[in-house]
Protein backbone atom coordinates (compact mmCIF):
# COMPACT_ATOMS: atom_id res chain seq x y z
CA UNK A 1 0.00 0.00 0.00
CA UNK A 2 1.32 3.41 -1.08
CA UNK A 3 1.93 5.95 1.93
CA UNK A 4 2.51 9.52 2.32
CA UNK A 5 4.93 10.86 5.63
CA UNK A 6 3.43 13.00 7.78
CA UNK A 7 4.83 15.85 9.66
CA UNK A 8 5.38 13.75 12.64
CA UNK A 9 7.02 11.32 10.35
CA UNK A 10 4.20 8.04 10.16
CA UNK A 11 3.28 6.97 7.47
CA UNK A 12 -0.23 8.23 5.87
CA UNK A 13 -1.70 5.31 3.38
CA UNK A 14 -2.85 6.32 -0.23
CA UNK A 15 -6.23 5.12 0.77
CA UNK A 16 -7.05 7.16 4.00
CA UNK A 17 -5.64 10.34 2.64
CA UNK A 18 -7.69 9.98 -0.66
CA UNK A 19 -10.90 9.47 1.52
CA UNK A 20 -9.73 12.54 4.23
CA UNK A 21 -9.72 14.46 0.86
CA UNK A 22 -13.15 13.07 -0.27
CA UNK A 23 -14.09 14.01 3.74
CA UNK A 24 -12.66 17.16 3.59
CA UNK A 25 -14.81 18.09 -0.43
CA UNK A 26 -17.97 16.42 1.18
CA UNK A 27 -17.81 18.82 4.07
CA UNK A 28 -16.73 21.62 2.07
CA UNK A 29 -20.03 21.34 -0.09
CA UNK A 30 -22.32 20.33 3.35
CA UNK A 31 -20.92 23.87 4.73
CA UNK A 32 -21.63 26.25 1.46
CA UNK A 33 -25.41 24.58 1.24
CA UNK A 34 -25.09 25.49 5.03
CA UNK A 35 -24.17 29.21 3.87
CA UNK A 36 -27.00 29.34 1.56
CA UNK A 37 -29.78 28.51 3.61
CA UNK A 38 -29.03 30.78 6.33
CA UNK A 39 -30.83 33.14 3.98
CA UNK A 40 -33.89 31.35 3.83
CA UNK A 41 -33.72 29.91 7.31
CA UNK A 42 -32.99 33.39 9.13
CA UNK A 43 -32.86 36.29 7.34
CA UNK A 44 -36.33 36.10 5.18
CA UNK A 45 -38.58 37.91 6.74
CA UNK A 46 -42.11 35.88 7.18
CA UNK A 47 -43.87 37.78 4.50
CA UNK A 48 -41.09 36.96 2.07
CA UNK A 49 -41.34 33.43 3.12
CA UNK A 50 -45.04 33.55 2.72
CA UNK A 51 -45.00 35.03 -0.67
CA UNK A 52 -42.88 32.01 -1.41
CA UNK A 53 -44.85 29.42 -0.14
CA UNK A 54 -47.53 31.17 -2.50
CA UNK A 55 -45.39 30.78 -5.17
CA UNK A 56 -44.58 27.62 -5.20
CA UNK A 57 -48.30 26.62 -4.33
CA UNK A 58 -49.58 28.21 -7.84
CA UNK A 59 -46.72 26.62 -9.80
CA UNK A 60 -47.51 23.14 -7.99
CA UNK A 61 -51.59 24.25 -9.01
CA UNK A 62 -50.20 24.96 -13.11
CA UNK A 63 -48.68 21.70 -12.79
CA UNK A 64 -51.21 19.53 -11.54
CA UNK A 65 -54.70 21.24 -11.46
CA UNK A 66 -55.83 18.76 -9.45
CA UNK A 67 -53.68 19.60 -6.22
CA UNK A 68 -54.87 19.90 -2.79
CA UNK A 69 -54.08 23.71 -2.39
CA UNK A 70 -54.47 23.34 1.62
CA UNK A 71 -52.04 19.89 1.44
CA UNK A 72 -49.34 21.70 -0.35
CA UNK A 73 -49.35 24.70 2.09
CA UNK A 74 -49.25 21.86 4.80
CA UNK A 75 -46.44 19.96 3.49
CA UNK A 76 -44.62 23.34 2.98
CA UNK A 77 -45.06 24.59 6.47
CA UNK A 78 -44.27 21.20 7.87
CA UNK A 79 -40.67 21.46 6.51
CA UNK A 80 -40.54 25.04 7.49
CA UNK A 81 -40.88 24.16 10.63
CA UNK A 82 -38.12 21.87 10.88
CA UNK A 83 -35.74 23.91 9.05
CA UNK A 84 -33.69 25.93 11.78
CA UNK A 85 -33.66 22.70 14.20
CA UNK A 86 -32.11 21.18 11.25
CA UNK A 87 -29.90 23.62 10.06
CA UNK A 88 -27.84 23.77 13.25
CA UNK A 89 -27.99 19.95 13.78
CA UNK A 90 -26.38 19.72 10.76
CA UNK A 91 -24.02 22.36 10.78
CA UNK A 92 -23.08 21.10 14.54
CA UNK A 93 -22.08 17.17 13.75
CA UNK A 94 -20.58 18.75 10.93
CA UNK A 95 -17.87 20.13 12.87
CA UNK A 96 -17.61 17.09 14.58
CA UNK A 97 -17.16 15.12 11.36
CA UNK A 98 -14.62 18.06 10.44
CA UNK A 99 -12.50 18.10 13.95
CA UNK A 100 -12.48 14.21 13.34
CA UNK A 101 -11.35 14.04 9.52
CA UNK A 102 -8.52 16.97 10.27
CA UNK A 103 -7.53 14.24 13.23
CA UNK A 104 -7.52 11.12 11.04
CA UNK A 105 -5.01 13.76 8.28
CA UNK A 106 -2.94 13.78 11.36
CA UNK A 107 -3.29 9.84 12.01
CA UNK A 108 -4.90 10.01 15.57
CA UNK A 109 -7.47 7.47 16.16
CA UNK A 110 -9.81 9.69 18.39
CA UNK A 111 -10.40 11.65 14.66
CA UNK A 112 -12.41 8.48 13.67
CA UNK A 113 -14.70 8.13 16.71
CA UNK A 114 -15.26 11.77 16.43
CA UNK A 115 -16.05 11.55 13.08
CA UNK A 116 -18.18 8.00 13.46
CA UNK A 117 -20.03 10.80 16.47
CA UNK A 118 -20.66 13.55 13.75
CA UNK A 119 -22.38 11.38 11.32
CA UNK A 120 -24.12 9.45 13.50
CA UNK A 121 -25.23 11.54 16.25
CA UNK A 122 -27.03 14.23 13.46
CA UNK A 123 -29.64 11.49 12.90
CA UNK A 124 -30.21 10.68 16.70
CA UNK A 125 -30.49 14.73 17.23
CA UNK A 126 -32.98 15.32 14.68
CA UNK A 127 -34.92 12.52 15.99
CA UNK A 128 -35.24 13.26 19.30
CA UNK A 129 -35.41 17.18 18.74
CA UNK A 130 -37.89 16.74 15.74
CA UNK A 131 -39.30 13.60 15.69
CA UNK A 132 -39.81 11.39 12.30
CA UNK A 133 -41.53 14.12 11.08
CA UNK A 134 -38.54 16.07 11.19
CA UNK A 135 -37.11 13.39 9.30
CA UNK A 136 -39.23 13.35 6.82
CA UNK A 137 -40.42 16.61 5.71
CA UNK A 138 -38.02 17.23 3.22
CA UNK A 139 -39.34 13.96 1.43
CA UNK A 140 -42.91 15.23 2.49
CA UNK A 141 -42.28 18.58 0.86
CA UNK A 142 -40.75 17.30 -2.49
CA UNK A 143 -43.98 14.79 -2.27
CA UNK A 144 -46.08 18.36 -3.25
CA UNK A 145 -44.18 18.11 -6.83
CA UNK A 146 -45.13 14.73 -7.63
CA UNK A 147 -43.93 11.12 -6.91
CA UNK A 148 -40.81 11.44 -8.94
CA UNK A 149 -39.90 14.47 -6.80
CA UNK A 150 -40.94 12.36 -3.99
CA UNK A 151 -39.20 9.15 -4.93
CA UNK A 152 -35.67 11.29 -5.72
CA UNK A 153 -35.81 12.67 -2.35
CA UNK A 154 -36.26 9.68 -0.60
CA UNK A 155 -33.25 7.80 -3.19
CA UNK A 156 -30.77 11.40 -1.68
CA UNK A 157 -31.63 10.63 1.53
CA UNK A 158 -30.54 6.58 1.14
CA UNK A 159 -27.87 7.63 -0.83
CA UNK A 160 -26.34 10.20 1.53
CA UNK A 161 -26.91 7.98 4.49
CA UNK A 162 -25.27 4.71 2.70
CA UNK A 163 -21.93 6.88 2.39
CA UNK A 164 -21.86 7.59 5.83
CA UNK A 165 -22.30 4.02 6.53
CA UNK A 166 -19.52 3.43 3.56
CA UNK A 167 -17.34 5.57 4.92
CA UNK A 168 -17.44 4.78 8.77
CA UNK A 169 -16.66 1.23 7.49
CA UNK A 170 -13.98 2.27 5.20
CA UNK A 171 -11.99 4.85 7.99
CA UNK A 172 -12.40 1.57 10.43
CA UNK A 173 -10.62 -0.23 8.01
CA UNK A 174 -7.85 2.51 8.48
CA UNK A 175 -7.33 2.48 12.42
CA UNK A 176 -4.78 0.21 12.54
CA UNK A 177 -2.40 2.64 11.11
CA UNK A 178 -3.81 5.24 13.39
CA UNK A 179 -2.42 6.26 16.71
Amino acid sequence: METTTTESGQARPKFLQVMCILSFVGIGFVYLFSAIGINKTFLQSEQDKASERDMTVQKVIQMNPEADEGAILEALSEGEKYEKPNWFIGVACNILTLIGVIMMWQMKKTGFYLYTAGELVSYLLTILFCGMDGMKAGIHAASIWGSFAENMAIAVFTIVVVFDIVFIVLYAMNLKHMK
